[in-house]
């Protein structure tokens, strides 16, 4: 059977209350945790709230943060090319005004590959970071690595999607995060699945079709908020230090 094209749109709304559930739920979890446990892996954040370089430290959390969203994206394109996609098709961009960063694979990889991209992220930088956190007493890396686990609400959002899909089904993305497009023998017009909000049956090649972008792709808006970051964490470093 001839596998037809897709475009599906990710359902934002569903994706950021999910997120929200996530973040919740890991509150709550570690706060058994750290009750049942009885360790003190808390208190340095206490002390970090005390401290007189308040401020300085704040904006290097921020900072520190964004590095961990970019890995979250680095990690997306090293799974997309162990499986079998080609480095040159993976760009990466940042749009903090749109409140991403992202990964776009401008190819069709396998289902084996996108479930693969989607959970390497989750599981290096969340789980095993967020277990390791408890056993080096890092809040820090605790505070990191659910932070991760939040952002990933639509990779766990697609991942369960391809897990009711045929093996035969293929993904590419499409746009700096929604849509993406599919390749498949099943007929997903009029089918309903949680996570997605639409999905049109592709009818003319100029539907799918993206110009050549840049490997890395930076809004101006990201480009000044980045700046401005990195010129307040230089004047407060010298402040810090004629105090």
């Amino acid at each position: 059977m001839k596998k037809k094209e897709y475009i599906l749109h990710y359902d934002m709304v569903f994706g950021n209350l999910l997120s929200v559930a996530i973040l919740f739920f890991m509150i709550i979890f570690t706060w058994v945790i750290v009750k049942l446990t009885g360790v003190q892996v808390f208190n340095n954040v206490l002390s970090f709230l005390e401290t007189d370089n308040f401020a300085l430290e704040l904006l290097l959390f921020y900072i520190l943060m964004f590095a961990w969203m970019m890995l979250h994206e680095v990690i997306h394109a090293i799974a997309y090319q162990i499986g079998g996609a080609n480095p040159n098709n993976i760009v990466f961009g940042i749009m903090l005004e749109k409140g991403v960063f992202y990964c776009k694979c401008r190819e069709y990889v396998s289902k084996k590959c996108i479930m693969f991209s989607l959970l390497a992220p989750f599981f290096t930088i969340g789980v095993i970071t967020y277990i390791a956190g408890f056993f080096i007493n890092s809040s820090l890396l605790i505070i990191l690595s659910i932070i991760n686990i939040c952002g990933a609400s639509c990779d766990l959002m697609m991942f369960l999607f391809f897990l009711k899909q045929k093996n035969d089904i293929e993904f590419k993305e499409l746009g700096f995060s929604s849509p993406f497009c599919l390749r498949t023998t099943d007929n997903l017009e009029n089918k309903k699945f949680i996570g997605i909000k639409s999905i049109s049956l592709v009818k003319d090649e100029k539907e799918t079709f993206e110009p050549v972008e840049k490997k890395l792709t930076i809004s101006k808006f990201s480009l000044g908020f980045c700046g401005g970051l990195i010129i307040l964490l230089i004047l407060l470093v010298l402040l810090s230090s004629l105090i």
